[in-house]
C-alpha cells in the first residue's frame, strides 16, 4: 500500500510539472532549462524527503514486513537523495531567476529573501537539509556522540516543515490552480499523520501498558551488562527470541531518547533480558540503570526470528554485542535444526553469555565455534574464510545463516557463504547502525 501510494505521488508530482509546461520550458533558452529542472527537483525532493521521515518513523506495519535493516537502507537512500535534489533545486532555480532578471546570483538570493514569502524559511531549511546530511557521511558520524547526531537528525523534520511553506505559497506548479494546490496539501497530511501515527502511536502504547522498571542488573563481561526489566504490562507483549524493542529510561538526563536494544533471552514471566555493551553513548546508561528505574518499551519490532528458516537447520554467526540476539535466537531454534554457532571475539572473555550458548547448542544437537584472536592469526587474515567455514560446518549450503554484528563482520560472513553457494533468500541479518 505504502509503495503503491508512493508511486502515484512520483507520478503525479511529474505530471504536474509536464502540465505546467515542464517540457516546453526546457526550449526557452538557458534560463528556461534551469527554472524547468528547478521545479522538478523541488516536487521530487519534497517526496524523497518526506518517504525517508516516514521510514525513519519505524510503521510497524511496513517495519514487520521488511525489517529495519531493509528500512533504514531505504531511509539512507532517499536522504541522499533528498539532499541532492535539494541542491540541485536550489541551485538551479536561484540561477535560472537570476539570468531571466539580468543580475548575480547574490542579488537574486536578497530578492528572494526580501519579497518572497517562505523563502527565508526556505533557504534555512535547505541549510539544514545540508547539515544532516554531511553529518550522516559515515567518517563524520562515527566522529560524533549519538545524542548529538541524534538532535542534528532530529531537525530534518523542521527542513521539511520549512521548505513546505514556499512549496505551496510560491511554488507555480502547485499553486497553478486550487485544486492542485489541494491535491499536494493532502499528500503533506497524509504524511503527516503516518509519521505522526507511527512514531507516537507506538510511544502511546508503549506508555499505555503500565509501569515497566528494571529488577535485575548483571554483569556478563567486563564491557557488558544484563537489565531484566519487569513489569505488569509485559503480559500484553507478543515478543519473540530475535525481537528488539526501542529502550527508553524515564531518567532526567535520558527521557528524550530510545536505543534499539534486542532482546538476549526468551521472554519469561519474570521480565525480558537485554544485554548492553558499553558503546561510550546511551548504550552504557541503559546498562548503567539503576534496579527500580523505569522503562518505557516501544515495540517489539524486527523479522530476525528462527521463523525465517522454516524449520530448516541454521547457521547462526555473532560478532561484538550481536552475540546477544544470537543467543535468543538459539534458545527458540528446534533440536531437529541442529544449530551451528560461530563467534568472533578477540578473546575468549570478551563473548558474553558464553556458557549458556554452548550449552543451549549442545542441548539442541548443534556445536559452538570459536574465531579469537588478531585477524592476522586467520588465513588470508579472514577469520570467515569460505573454506574454514565450510570445515567447521560442512553442511553449510543446507542451512539458513543468521548473523549480527558489526557491518564489517556480517559483510564478510555475506560474502563467504554466498561463495559457497547459499542462496541470499536463506541469509538473515539484524545490524546494529540505527
Amino acid at each position: 500500500m505504502f509503495l503503491a501510494f508512493l508511486i502515484y505521488a512520483g507520478i503525479s508530482a511529474v505530471a504536474l510539472w509536464l502540465l505546467n509546461g515542464g517540457v516546453s520550458d526546457l526550449a526557452k533558452g538557458n534560463a528556461g532549462v534551469l527554472m524547468s529542472i528547478g521545479r522538478l527537483t523541488g516536487l521530487l525532493a519534497a517526496l524523497a524527503a518526506m518517504t525517508g521521515l516516514y521510514l525513519a518513523a519505524r510503521p510497524r506495519g511496513l517495519e514487520r514486513r521488511l525489517g529495519l535493516e531493509r528500512m533504514l537502507a531505504w531511509h539512507r537512500v532517499t536522504g541522499i537523495v533528498t539532499v541532492s535534489l535539494v541542491v540541485v533545486h536550489s541551485v538551479a532555480d536561484t540561477v535560472g531567476w537570476a539570468r531571466t532578471a539580468g543580475v548575480n546570483v547574490g542579488e537574486q538570493l536578497m530578492e528572494f529573501v526580501a519579497h518572497q514569502d517562505w523563502m527565508t524559511a526556505a533557504l534555512v531549511g535547505a541549510l539544514l537539509f545540508l547539515v544532516v546530511g554531511v553529518t550522516s557521511w559515515r567518517r563524520i558520524r562515527r566522529l560524533m556522540p549519538y545524542e548529538s547526531w541524534y538532535f542534528i537528525h532530529l531537525s530534518g523534520y523542521l527542513a521539511v516543515l520549512l521548505a513546505f511553506g514556499h512549496q505551496v505559497t510560491i511554488g507555480s506548479d502547485v499553486t497553478a490552480n486550487q485544486l492542485i494546490t489541494w491535491w499536494w496539501a493532502t499528500v503533506f497530511i497524509c504524511f503527516v499523520v503516518a509519521i505522526s501515527w507511527a512514531r507516537i502511536g507506538d510511544l502511546g502504547r508503549a506508555v499505555g501498558r503500565g509501569s515497566l522498571r528494571v529488577s535485575r542488573r548483571i554483569d556478563s563481561t567486563a564491557d557488558t551488562t544484563s537489565i531484566i526489566v519487569s513489569g505488569p504490562g509485559l503480559k500484553r507483549l507478543e515478543a519473540r527470541p530475535g525481537h528488539y524493542f526501542m529502550i527508553r529510561l524515564l531518567t532526567p538526563h535520558l527521557w528524550w531518547q530510545a536505543h534499539p536494544i534486542s532482546l538476549s533471552a526468551a521472554p519469561e514471566p519474570e521480565g525480558l533480558r537485554f544485554t548492553v555493551k558499553d558503546l561510550g553513548d546511551g548504550s552504557a546508561a541503559i546498562g548503567e540503570a539503576p534496579v527500580g528505574t523505569r522503562v518505557i518499551l516501544e515495540g517489539p519490532y524486527g523479522i530476525f526470528t528462527v521463523d525465517a528458516a522454516r524449520g530448516a537447520p541454521v547457521l547462526l554467526v555473532a560478532g561484538g554485542i550481536g552475540v546477544a540476539p544470537i543467543r535468543a535466537l538459539l534458545e527458540d531454534c528446534s533440536p531437529g535444526q541442529r544449530p551451528m554457532v560461530v563467534i568472533r571475539a578477540r578473546r575468549r572473555e570478551d563473548i558474553a553469555h558464553l556458557d549458556e550458548i554452548a550449552l543451549l547448542a549442545e542441548e539442541r544437537g548443534g556445536a559452538v565455534h570459536l574465531l579469537t584472536g588478531p585477524r592476522q592469526a586467520f588465513r588470508e587474515g579472514r577469520p570467515f574464510h569460505p573454506e574454514d567455514l565450510h570445515r567447521m560446518v560442512p553442511d553449510l549450503t543446507d542451512r539458513d545463516v543468521f548473523v549480527c554484528g558489526p557491518g564489517s563482520l556480517e559483510r564478510a560472513v555475506v560474502d563467504s557463504v554466498r561463495a559457497l553457494g547459499v542462496q541470499a533468500s536463506r541469509i538473515h541479518r539484524e545490524g546494529f547502525r540505527y
